[in-house]
């Protein structure tokens, strides 16, 4: 999912900027660190587009203690990948697409997988900026289990398109 970002530098109507996990998942720490270690690892990406660093910088305002990977380039024009994580629904950036190198980790708090599901798509349809594109990442053991969450989940978003184990880029 973190290559959703990398794709022309968070430059990309369909680029990943937000991921939406149940906050009592078994492995959302190991997730985390994943992401951080792709963010981390990666190749820095040039902020070509106009007003680039001006998101970073208010991103950065709004979420101090987010971490960058890296820092700005003043010489090659490159620009660290940052990420908030730990974020409620109510606390996460939702209202407009940040449109740079920024992911956000929001965490829901959830009884079970269907409680999680009907509380993602009611974040993902009412509160996040934008419709035009999603993508679901589920491992395939919980496909096989959970056939009727997923389907739900996929049944309820309120996307033009909805990749499952893909980025949308």
């Amino acid at each position: 999912c973190v290559s959703g970002k990398f794709h022309n530098a968070g430059h990309n109507c369909v680029a990943v900027e937000v991921l939406v996990v149940p906050e009592n998942w078994h492995l959302r720490e190991a997730f985390l660190s994943r992401v951080k270690h792709h963010l981390e690892k990666s190749q820095k990406r040039i902020a070509w587009y106009p007003h680039s660093r001006a998101n970073f910088e208010r991103f950065l305002s709004t979420f101090p203690q987010a971490q960058q990977f890296g820092s700005f380039d003043e010489s090659t024009g490159q620009a660290p990948w940052v990420l908030a994580s730990g974020l409620t629904t109510e606390s996460a950036c939702s209202g407009n697409e940040i449109w740079c190198g920024v992911l956000q980790e929001v965490r829901i708090k959830s009884k079970n997988l269907r409680d999680y599901v009907e509380q993602a798509a009611e974040f993902c349809n009412n509160k996040l900026w934008g419709d035009l594109s999603c993508a679901v990442f589920v491992d395939p053991q919980t496909q096989k289990k959970s056939k009727e969450d997923l389907d739900y989940l996929i049944g309820s978003l309120k996307y033009g398109s909805i990749a499952v184990n893909i980025p949308t880029t």
